[in-house]
């Protein structure tokens, strides 16, 4: 009779780990394309561990069972691909089961495992086997869908902060960058300063050639400007034929106008667009906010009055026909 209680055993045991093992690897990929999330998928792993060993421990053997072995499985996976919050939460769930497992009784009714000594050995081995492929093969899906997420996610965030056109930041990633040069310019005690382009005449451009030159003259002054600048400067996109320009580290007149010197010089040479070369010229505004209005401003009141301040100036330089304008806030 031990002989058929252990052969049933032994089957039920392996196909019990075998079923666990497909289940996840069948269900993890579904789980991370349906929540793009690799903790939730090894939450659910876990989960899939400890409902299958609580149905398996007690008509094997109870907390006797050898299945009581791979409870360890639930908290690791959550802690290894989850988070340290989700590999505590599942270790306190393995102890709790273990301590039920203790307190349920073996009747006559449960496999004895204790008794089917000879088959222990054996059962362990083949057991460790095929639980150590499933493994394995479940390491490599994670591994493998955890790159796709990485290169996703990358995408998204390329795509949410570039300009499609140019290249070159969008208003969104204006903003992020604006919020980061004042908070630079705080702690350094620098003075915060941009530069707003626009084009003139770039109307005409679009009604004489077409939006096809158009786009291109825009992406080669996109071009031009990061180029000519300096890289702890960013060059923005702010919409249409308008530029912003976060400039590092300006506290005097004189960066102003080496500053302007190189924007102009980006126009100098006409831009050449298939068949058609173009002169191009642009209205430049500076403003700036000093050192003390940093200190008691919150960071959308300086954002929203240094755009301002260098939009005010732009389009006093295209009315004035000046190179450029400097508006600080003492001025305006």
């Amino acid at each position: 009779m031990a002989g058929v209680f252990g052969l049933l055993f032994d089957t039920l045991f392996l196909a019990t780990i075998t079923a666990t093992g497909s289940a996840m690897i069948t269900g993890v990929p579904l789980v991370i394309r349906w929540s793009q999330s690799i903790t939730v998928a090894a939450n659910w792993s876990s989960f899939v561990v400890v409902v299958t060993l609580i149905g398996l421990i007690p008509f094997t053997g109870g907390i006797a069972s050898p299945a009581v072995d791979w409870i360890i499985i639930a908290p690791a996976l959550a802690l290894v691909f989850g988070s340290q919050i989700s590999g505590i939460i599942w270790g306190v769930v393995a102890v709790l089961l273990l301590l039920v497992l203790d307190f349920i009784p073996v009747t006559n009714t449960f496999i004895q495992t204790h008794e089917l000594v000879a088959d222990r050995d054996l059962l362990k081995v083949c057991s460790t086997s095929v639980l150590m492929g499933l493994l394995t093969s479940l390491l490599v899906i994670f591994r493998r869908h955890h790159r796709e997420l990485l290169e996703t996610a990358s995408r998204f965030e390329d795509d949410a902060s570039v300009d499609p056109l140019t290249n070159i930041a969008n208003r969104r990633e204006l903003n992020r960058q604006l919020s980061i040069h004042i908070q630079r310019a705080q702690r350094n005690r620098n003075c915060l300063a941009l530069a707003a382009l626009d084009l003139d005449a770039f109307k005409s451009i679009n009604d004489t050639y077409g939006h096809g030159v158009g786009d291109a003259v825009l992406v080669e002054v996109a071009d031009r400007l990061d180029e000519t600048l300096r890289d702890v400067d960013v060059v923005a996109r702010s919409g249409g034929d308008e530029f912003i320009v976060l400039l590092e580290g300006m506290n005097d007149a004189e960066h102003f106008d080496r500053v302007g010197h190189r924007i102009l010089n980006c126009f100098e040479e006409p831009f050449n667009t298939g068949n058609v070369s173009i002169d191009v010229n642009c209205s430049v505004g500076f403003g700036f906010l000093p050192v003390d209005t940093l200190r008691w401003l919150d960071a959308e009141k300086i954002k929203e009055r240094a755009v301002k301040l260098a939009d005010r100036a732009m389009y006093e330089s295209k009315k004035e026909d000046r190179n450029w304008v400097v508006k600080g806030l003492e001025t305006s």
